[in-house]
C-alpha cells in the first residue's frame, strides 16, 4: 500500500505533466493560426476578427482543461 506522501507526489507529477501538455497544445494551436494568418491574406477587418476570436476560444478551451 502506498503512503499518503507517495500518492501526493504522484498527483503532483501528473499535474506537472498536464501543464506541460497544455503548453504544447497552446504552441501547436498558435502555430496553426500563425500559418492560417500568413498563408491566406485576410480580406477585411471582420475576417481577421473572426479568426482571432476562433483562436482565443480554442486557447481558452485548452487552458480550462
Amino acid at each position: 500500500m502506498k503512503s499518503m506522501s507517495q500518492i501526493e507526489y504522484h498527483i503532483d507529477e501528473l499535474l506537472r505533466e498536464k501543464e506541460i501538455l497544455k503548453k504544447v497544445e497552446i504552441e501547436v494551436k498558435v502555430a496553426e493560426f500563425t500559418r492560417i494568418l500568413t498563408e491566406q491574406s485576410t480580406k477585411d477587418e471582420e475576417e481577421l476578427k473572426r479568426i482571432l476570436m476562433m483562436m482565443a476560444r480554442d486557447l481558452r478551451n485548452i487552458v480550462e482543461q
